[in-house]
């Protein structure tokens, strides 16, 4: 083939240098077998240059590492100094703990001193011994044995709803206002109804003696009073319950033997009653007021309903515990059996033993029910005040008095109630129901000359 002269000047230097490489490149490897061996030295690559992004990012990355773990420090370093301040305030508070548990300490001290001081006082004034002051000896009131045992609601409810007032007014004032006195309870023997409240409110009408040698043990004084008297319904929700009478009454007898302080009613529904009328009044029986075999527990839970005049003449519903039974006049209520009630006075209306409230009853745990409210002893009420009459050295005699024969220490801030109660074998019920069905047919005994 043929090539023009402008094609080979343009191979030749480029077949030249093949031919110089190619000639090069086989010396070479024939000289591979003898030539010493050396270590070839391999070129490192050049160093990149990051790129400004990159090490802004490292930078960041580096920074927040660091900052994380600088922040991690700075926490710890502020929760232990909050443990340290917490630590700090707990001492201070249980140094100001201490400070006032020595305080304290030192106050009971005081008043224990005080108290001790007071006893001793009590016991030179009063006679007694600082013992028989103190009630070193003397059971508390959640020792007693019955301690503990409640009311039912529903017996309480059935006290409640058979609770009444008595009214009272001169016979000669005709047109005179009616005033409330004291409480009853509507009972009931057989198909007779009655209501039952205590001698005590009606024996300053009663004559203490028949002619000149009879003394009447039971009597019937409404044809001889100079008083009348009426029912009244405490739920009648009347401003002034003594102007709507449930029932007029038209005998009272009462209790003039000493044994006990009871009077039953004999009343005569008048129809009218703004809540309920006599005949709607639910009566409790008769027989579940006198004493039996089934007594009470000390210490159990009683249920108490009145009318208090303190309080108005409006109920008081209160809670007690029952204390025991003894014979009522060696500590001033001559009766022969009284029992002892005590409780909660928080102040003078809520005294529901207090002026008013006698002839109220008592409702126990077995079902049974209280005589009439004879008396009730108070040396104090919660809220520090004492009526006139309670304050004395022989109302606080008379305390002490009642704790010793009954064993048991009772709070000064607690009433205890005497409610009298009789038993099947005194005729006294049957004598207050004979004398209702026949006034001139009364008991009577023999007075004595030291009586005359």
């Amino acid at each position: 083939m043929k090539h023009s002269k402008e094609r080979d000047a343009g191979f030749r230097p480029a077949l030249k240098t093949i031919a110089v490489l190619g000639a090069a490149a086989t010396a070479h490897h024939l000289d591979r077998s003898t030539a010493p061996r050396r270590r070839q030295e391999v070129p490192k690559p050049a160093k990149r240059r990051p790129h400004p992004i990159l090490k802004i990012i490292a930078s960041v990355t580096a920074g927040a590492t660091f900052g994380a773990g600088a922040v991690g420090v700075v926490r710890q370093v502020e929760t232990n100094n909050e443990h340290k301040r917490d630590l700090s305030a707990l001492t201070h508070k249980v140094d100001d703990l201490d400070q006032q548990l020595s305080t304290l300490r030192e106050s009971a001290q005081r008043q224990s001193d005080l108290n001790d001081r007071l006893a001793q006082i009590l016991a030179n004034q009063t006679g007694e011994s600082k013992d028989r002051v103190t009630g070193a000896t003397l059971k508390q009131l959640h020792e007693l044995p019955g301690y503990g045992f409640a009311v039912s609601p529903e017996l309480r409810g059935q006290l409640q709803a058979s609770t009444v007032k008595i009214g009272v007014r001169a016979k000669n004032d005709e047109n005179g206002v009616w005033r409330e006195t004291c409480t009853g309870v509507k009972v009931s023997d057989g198909d007779q109804t009655y209501v039952l409240s205590a001698s005590h409110c009606f024996s300053p009408d009663a004559p203490t003696k028949m002619g000149i040698s009879q003394k009447p043990l039971v009597l019937d004084i409404s044809a001889t009073s100079s008083n009348e008297y009426i029912i009244l319904d405490p739920q009648s929700g009347t401003a002034n319950q003594a102007n709507a009478p449930v029932a007029s009454v038209s005998g009272v007898a009462i209790d003039l033997s000493g044994g006990s302080d009871w009077a039953l009613l004999k009343a005569v529904g008048n129809g009218a009653g703004s809540a309920r009328i006599y005949d709607q009044i639910p009566s409790l029986p008769l027989g579940q007021f006198i004493m039996s075999e089934q007594t009470p527990v000390p210490g159990e839970s009683v249920g108490l309903y009145s009318l208090p005049a303190a309080n108005n003449n409006l109920p008081v519903a209160a809670e007690g515990i029952y204390l025991g039974r003894t014979p009522g006049a060696p500590l001033g209520y001559p009766a022969d059996f009284i029992d002892f009630i005590a409780t909660p006075a928080p102040d003078v209306r809520q005294d529901a033993c207090d002026y008013g409230a006698s002839g109220s009853a008592a409702v126990f745990t077995g079902g049974n029910f209280s005589g009439p409210l004879y008396g009730r002893n108070s040396i104090g009420y919660s809220d520090g005040s004492i009526e006139p009459g309670d304050a004395g050295h022989d109302n606080l005699k008379q305390r002490l008095d009642i704790e010793q024969t009954l064993g048991v220490e009772i709070p000064s801030d607690m009433d205890v109630c005497a409610f009298s109660t009789t038993s099947v074998s005194i005729p006294t019920v049957p004598s207050l129901e004979g004398v209702l069905a026949d006034p001139n047919n009364f008991p009577t005994e023999q007075i004595t000359p030291d009586q005359k």
